[in-house]
C-alpha cells in the first residue's frame, strides 16, 4: 500500500513529519497535475 498525505503544508519540516510518521510522499495543495500523475504511477 502506498500511502500519500495531501497537505497545505509547505514547510520542509512538515514534510519530514509526514515521512517519519510513515506516509511514502506527500502531495502539497494547490495540486500540480505532473505532480499527481507522478505519485499515481507508483501506485
Amino acid at each position: 500500500m502506498y500511502i500519500i498525505a495531501y497537505t497545505a503544508h509547505a514547510y520542509p519540516e512538515d514534510r519530514e513529519r509526514f515521512l517519519a510518521a510513515g506516509f511514502d510522499d506527500i502531495l502539497v495543495k494547490p495540486i500540480n497535475r505532473q505532480r499527481l500523475e507522478e505519485l499515481i504511477g507508483h501506485l
